[in-house]
């Protein structure tokens, strides 16, 4: 359960999906489930994220991980 203790970069389950916070804002957080190098070389970023959008009324459902990168 959200108890103030989300930040970006922690470990977190999200029903069946596991990744890591990139983003969290007032009404929403983004969990990224996925990255992958970017090889093209007109792209803004070299990292391909796929990143699902949780919005605060969901927080409830996201469950920290006991270590980095684990279930």
């Amino acid at each position: 359960m959200y108890n103030n203790t989300f930040v970006t970069g922690l470990w977190c389950d999200y029903d069946e999906h596991h990744g890591y916070i990139r983003f969290i804002g007032e009404d929403y957080l983004t969990l990224c489930i996925s990255n992958k190098p970017n090889i093209d070389p007109h792209s803004r970023r070299n990292i391909n994220e796929c990143c699902l959008l949780v919005f605060k009324k969901d927080w409830e459902r996201i469950v920290p991980c006991v270590s980095s990168g684990s279930h």
